[in-house]
C-alpha cells in the first residue's frame, strides 16, 4: 500500500533520509545462524530491453551527464524526463532505476514531476512485478523512509529477499549489519562478512571489496590472496579508493603494510600502472559515478597477460565521444502510444483515480 505525503518539504526530507543503522534486537537478523542458508547469487544485469529504449536512454543520459554541474543537470532533466519515462514504460530497467533516483532527488520542478511519490512507487512496483532484485532493495528502503506502509520487520524481509536474489547493495548492507554486531567475536562474524561482502564485491560493489580486504588483513592475512578476485572485481564499481588499494597492492609485498597489502608476494609494476590510470579517470569523473565493467579487458588478474590498451576506460571513451543521436519525435510518439503516455512529458494520459 502507498502512503500519501502532502507537504513538499516533508517529502524532500524523507527522500534524503539515510537508511538507519540496523538494530541489534531485530528478530529477522538475530542470531547470525539465520544467515547460514544464504547462497551467493549474482543478479542478472539490468538491461534496456531493446535498441529503441537504449537510443532514448543514451541520448538523455549522455546530455544529463554533460550538464552535471550545480543547477544545470536539473534544468535538463526538468525538460527531458520524458526520455527516461518512455523507455522505462517500455521495459528499460536501467531507465526505470535511474528515473527513480532523479525523482527522489527532491530537486525537480513541480511541473516536471507533479506526483513524485506515486510515480516512484509505480516505477518500483513495475520492477517488483518482474522480480527485479533491486526493486526489493528499494522497497526495503522506501518502507523505512515512510513511502510504503510496513514495519521494520517488513523492511528487513525485503532486504533479505533482495540479497537472496542477488542484489549487491542488499548483500553489502547485511554485511554491514553483521559487522555492527560488536557483541560477537570478530572470528564469528568474519565467515558471514566473507559470504555477503564477497558476493557483493564479485558484482562490482567497491565498498564491499574495500571492507572485506580490511577485515581479512586484520583477522587473517593469509586469506587475502585467496580473495584477490573479490577485491579486484569490486573495482568495477568505480571506487577510486579500492582502485588505489589495487594500484599499490600490486607493488606491495610487505605484510605489515596494513593499508595496501593484498596478499601478493611478487611486485607487478605493469598492473599497478594500469590500476593507477584507471583510478585517475574514475577520480576525475567522480561526480558522474563512472563504473569500470571493462576492468578485466584492461587489467586481468595474473597469470593472464596484459592486453593492448589505449589508456581509456570504456565510460570515458563514451563520455568524451560524440553525442548520441537524438531520437525522432515519430519514435517518441510511437513508443509513448504503446502505454498511453503523453510524448511531450512521458506522463500517463490516464487520469489517476
Amino acid at each position: 500500500m502507498k502512503t500519501k505525503l502532502f507537504f513538499t518539504l516533508i517529502l524532500s526530507t524523507l527522500f534524503q533520509t539515510a537508511l538507519p543503522a540496523f538494530a541489534k534486537e531485530t528478530p529477522k537478523m538475530n542470531p547470525l545462524k539465520e544467515l547460514d542458508d544464504f547462497q551467493c547469487r549474482y543478479a542478472d544485469e539490468h538491461t534496456h530491453g531493446n535498441k529503441e529504449n537504449e537510443l532514448l536512454y543514451n541520448y538523455a543520459y549522455w546530455h544529463e551527464l554533460h550538464g552535471r554541474w550545480p543547477g544545470k543537470n536539473i534544468e535538463f532533466l526538468n525538460d527531458n524526463l520524458r526520455y527516461f519515462r518512455i523507455a522505462a514504460a517500455n521495459g528499460d530497467t536501467i531507465a526505470n532505476l535511474k528515473l527513480q533516483s532523479y525523482l527522489r532527488s527532491g530537486k525537480l520542478s513541480k511541473k516536471a514531476a507533479p506526483d513524485v511519490l506515486n510515480e516512484v512507487l509505480d516505477l518500483n512496483d513495475k520492477l517488483l512485478a518482474q522480480n527485479v532484485p533491486a526493486a526489493y532493495y528499494r522497497k526495503s528502503r522506501y518502507i523505512r523512509m515512510g513511502m510504503y506502509r510496513g514495519s521494520s520487520q517488513d523492511a528487513d524481509a525485503y532486504l533479505r529477499k533482495a540479497a537472496d536474489l542477488g542484489d549487491k547493495d542488499a548483500q553489502y548492507d547485511i554485511g554491514q549489519r553483521v559487522e555492527d554486531r560488536r557483541d560477537l567475536p570478530a572470528q564469528v562474524r568474519l565467515p558471514y562478512l566473507k559470504k555477503f561482502w564477497g558476493c557483493a564485491a564479485m558484482q562490482g560493489h567497491s565498498e564491499a571489496g574495500h571492507a572485506l580486504r580490511a577485515w581479512l588483513y586484520n583477522i587473517d592475512k593469509k586469506q587475502l590472496k585467496d580473495n584477490i578476485k573479490q577485491i579486484h572485481n569490486s573495482a568495477k564499481g568505480g571506487g577510486s579508493t579500492i582502485t588505489l588499494v589495487l594500484e599499490l597492492g600490486f607493488i606491495t609485498t610487505d605484510m605489515t603494510n596494513r593499508s595496501y597489502y593484498i596478499g601478493l608476494n611478487q611486485v607487478d609494476k605493469e598492473r599497478s600502472e594500469r590500476y593507477r590510470l584507471i583510478r585517475k579517470q574514475v577520480a576525475k569523473y567522480s561526480h558522474l559515478n563512472p563504473q569500470v565493467p571493462d576492468l578485466d579487458k584492461i587489467v586481468p588478474l595474473p597469470p593472464a597477460k596484459l592486453p593492448a590498451w589505449d589508456g581509456k576506460i570504456e565510460f570515458v571513451r563514451w563520455y568524451e565521444g560524440p553525442a548520441p543521436a537524438k531520437p525522432s519525435e515519430e519514435l517518441m510518439r510511437r513508443l509513448a502510444a504503446k502505454h498511453h503516455l503523453d510524448p511531450d512529458t512521458g506522463l500517463s494520459l490516464d487520469k489517476r483515480r
